[in-house]
């Protein structure tokens, strides 16, 4: 088994492209992540970490990758891999600050870089996948989609900001909240909820990838919760999903949220599998002795 860390995104896409094929609803964040950065020009590819991880004959047994700011995407690494993935990164000088991905896999390296580096888990959030099975609207709740627009950007921009910062603590992606929310209206895949021609909540897709869309993010500001508008501009964004010729339409949950799990099932979303997002605090050590 060898460790590759390719230079090249369309030489790691060569091998990780099938592989991740294999799952796409377990590893559509890898492809809709990867997407963006084969497909949009204006996407910066410098500092990209590409893995596989590849047999004898230099077919992929698993692959990973990681955009800057964000840990690593970590779900097409196999848990009896991870040591040696962990060996291989310490043995380059590449540092992990997280991993996400399904539980096993993500708990696995977790639990990998922690023991060999003597970096502890400092924040975790177990998070439930689930997919659209029967999309069932919301009934009664007042108000209507309207496609956003860069009228909106300063709104959108703090919603996308006040989301992070409650979902993680922080705003931690390098990309700022402005130019992440241009390029996400800029594709149409962003609605805000309005009522009486007031914005009250909004929702965005990716772009069809491979049959899949994922929804995210989904954010109702305090003062206009509990009226069931997050439930109807999700529901009205993934009814734009579908009819953008998705098979399958995704999207995560934070498991210790028991209302946006509950709401999500209301309106057709069954779970598929738990994922876990952990952030890692600085190595104290590079490796432990064997």
């Amino acid at each position: 088994m060898t460790i590759v860390v390719h230079e090249e995104l369309t030489d790691f896409w060569q091998l990780a492209g099938p592989y991740y094929l294999t799952d796409p609803t377990r590893y559509s964040t890898e492809l809709v992540v990867a997407d963006r950065f084969l497909n949009d020009p204006a996407a910066d590819r410098s500092s990209l970490l590409l893995i596989t991880v590849q047999d004898e004959q230099g077919q992929a047994l698993g692959a990973a990758l990681q955009t800057p700011g964000r840990g690593m995407l970590a779900g097409g690494i196999p848990a009896s891999h991870s040591a040696e993935l962990v060996a291989g990164l310490i043995a380059r000088g590449i540092e992990l600050t997280g991993c996400y991905g399904p539980q096993p896999e993500s708990d696995a390296l977790a639990k990998a870089w922690t023991d060999r580096t003597g970096a502890a888990i400092g924040w975790s959030m177990t998070q439930r996948a689930f997919a659209l099975s029967i999309l069932q609207p919301p009934k009664l709740v007042p108000g209507y989609p309207v496609r956003a627009e860069l009228s909106k950007l300063d709104l959108l921009s703090r919603w996308l900001y006040e989301f992070a910062v409650e979902a993680k603590g922080e705003y931690s992606s390098p990309e700022p909240p402005e130019d992440m929310m241009r390029r996400r209206i800029e594709q149409g895949g962003i609605l805000l909820w309005y009522v009486s021609g007031e914005p009250v909540a909004f929702a965005g897709r990716s772009p069809v990838v491979n049959g899949i869309s994922r929804i995210a993010p989904v954010y109702t500001p305090e003062s206009h919760r509990g009226r069931g508008y997050g439930a109807a501009v999700t529901a009205a964004v993934s009814q734009e999903a579908l009819d953008a010729g998705s098979a399958a339409v995704l999207l995560n949950t934070d498991l210790d949220n028991p209302v946006s799990n509950r709401i999500y099932q209301r309106l057709g979303y069954r779970p598929i599998f738990d994922a876990v997002d952990h952030l890692f605090t600085r190595p104290t050590r590079s490796q432990v002795p064997d």
